[in-house]
């Protein structure tokens, strides 16, 4: 199982259709959600932006890489990532703790860590509640 702090998501809207990009440890997925009744794969998704804007899919393919690439490079260097009207994505910090083995009953230490964090603009809110314009 994969660690929070190793994962990230975004969630934005095309054509009315709620997208929302996951990326775990260098891997990363994208999944179109239409209302919750439908889901789309990655190359489905890249299908639907090239058709949309006309480009390549390899181009789309390139870009959303970046896209990913970059946030993930920004975080890790302790900059956000603000994209005015969507939303912005940052890296929180997390004291180092004490916890216990749940098996054992023994204590562990749980290092500090920063965590990838989304956190939605007011457009994207509107838009996710239906109330865009």
């Amino acid at each position: 199982m994969k660690r929070a702090q190793d994962r990230f998501a975004a969630l934005f809207s095309i054509d009315g259709k709620s997208i929302l990009i996951v990326a775990c440890s260098g891997r990363w997925s994208i999944r179109l959600f239409l209302r919750g009744l439908d889901s789309m794969n990655r190359v489905e998704l890249i299908s639907s932006i090239a058709n949309a804007t006309e480009l390549k899919k390899v181009d789309v393919d390139k870009v959303l890489s970046v896209f990913v690439g970059t946030v993930k490079s920004a975080l890790a260097n302790g900059d956000d990532v603000r994209l005015i009207g969507f939303g912005t994505f940052y890296a929180a910090h997390r004291k180092a703790s004490e916890g216990r083995n749940m098996k054992t009953g023994d204590p562990i230490h749980i290092p500090e860590r920063s965590l990838p964090k989304f956190k939605p603009g007011k457009q994207l809110k509107d838009a996710v509640a239906g109330n865009a314009e």
